[in-house]
C-alpha cells in the first residue's frame, strides 16, 4: 500500500545532510512509546559506529542480502515526495536500475529507529537507503576504488546530500571498506527480487513492532498493555550482545492486509508502529 508523498515528504523533510567524509546524518526516528512506558535508550547527538564491544567480530562477513520477490512495503513508495525543497519520482521498478556516485553510511544513532518502509533499522544488517528506487529493492553495490562487493536490500529512503547515491549499513560499509574515509565512489546495479506491485500477501513472517527499550522491564509494561488490549501473540525479543534493545513484537501476520488492520487497532491506542519481516 503506497503513502501519499505529502506524508513522506513531512517525515523526510526533516532529515540534515551529512557532511565531510563522516556518516550521514538522519531523524531520530525513535519509536514512541505508549505511557507509562518510558522511551528507548538515548541516542548519540551524532552519528558514527557503535561502541566497540557491541559490534559482531564477524561484521566483515556478515552475509550478502538475498535477493526473493517481495510485496510493496507498507510505507515508504510514494509517486513523488519531497526533502529540503527537493523533489524525488518513486520508480515503478528497479528492473535496469544501474547508478554510480558516491556512497555513505550510517550508524549507532539511528540503531533501533523506524526506516523509511517501517522497519526497524539494524546496522549489522546488510541493507541500505536510496532516494527513488522503491522500498524493498536488492542492489549489488561495487567499491570502485577497491573492487569490493556486497549486495544489500534497499529498505529505507536517503542519502540527502549532493553527490552521494546511497547510505549503507555498518555491516555493509564494512565489508565495502567505506567506514574509515566515510565516502567512497560505488556503481550499484539492481537485482532481481524485491518490490512488485502484484504480490499481495507475504509469508507468516510479518511482525509489528510497538517499542525498543534499554531495560527489560520497560519491554515488559508494554507486553503487558498489549495483552490487556486482547493481542494475543505479543513477545519480547533481544540478543546477546552489550546493550542489546529489547524489541516488543506483535504477530506474525500472513498478509499485509491482516497486520494493516491490527496497526490501525495499535495506532488507536497511541502505539507508534514500525512493520517489519524475518
Amino acid at each position: 500500500m503506497r503513502i501519499s508523498g505529502l506524508l513522506l515528504g513531512f517525515s523526510l523533510a526533516l532529515v540534515l545532510a551529512g557532511c565531510g567524509g563522516q556518516p550521514s546524518v538522519r531523524p531520530d526516528a525513535s519509536p514512541a512509546p505508549a505511557p507509562p512506558v518510558s522511551g528507548p535508550v538515548d541516542r548519540p547527538a551524532i552519528d558514527g559506529p557503535p561502541p566497540p564491544q557491541t559490534i559482531p567480530a564477524d561484521v566483515h562477513a556478515v552475509p550478502d542480502a538475498v535477493p526473493r520477490p517481495e510485496p510493496l512495503a507498507l510505507r515508504g513508495n510514494p509517486d513523488v515526495y519531497e526533502v529540503l525543497g527537493e523533489q524525488y519520482h518513486v520508480l515503478a521498478s528497479s528492473r535496469g536500475f544501474e547508478q554510480s556516485g558516491i556512497a555513505s553510511w550510517y550508524g549507532q544513532k539511528f540503531q533501533g529507529s523506524d526506516t523509511s518502509s517501517g522497519e526497524v533499522y539494524d546496522m549489522f544488517g546488510m541493507t541500505a537507503a536510496h532516494k527513488t528506487l522503491p522500498l524493498p529493492s536488492y542492489v549489488r553495490v561495487t567499491n570502485l576504488e577497491n573492487g569490493r562487493e556486497a549486495v544489500v536490500r534497499i529498505n529505507d529512503r536517503g542519502p540527502f546530500h549532493e553527490g552521494r547515491i546511497i547510505d549503507l549499513s555498518y555491516a555493509a560499509a564494512t565489508r565495502l571498506g567505506v567506514i574509515d574515509r566515510g565516502t567512497a565512489p560505488v556503481r550499484i546495479v539492481a537485482l532481481e527480487g524485491g518490490a512488485s506491485a502484484h504480490v499481495t500477501d507475504t509469508p507468516p513472517s510479518l511482525y509489528l513492532q510497538i517499542g525498543a527499550y534499554g531495560e527489560q522491564s520497560n519491554a515488559q509494561r508494554a507486553s503487558d498493555r498489549l495483552k490487556a488490549l486482547g493481542f494475543t501473540d505479543v513477545f519480547i525479543s533481544t540478543d546477546d550482545r552489550p546493550g542489546a534493545l529489547f524489541r516488543v513484537q506483535v504477530g506474525p501476520y500472513e498478509s499485509n492486509d491482516q497486520a494493516r488492520l491490527a496497526r490501525q487497532r495499535l495506532e488507536a491506542n497511541g502505539f507508534s508502529v514500525s512493520a517489519l519481516r524475518y
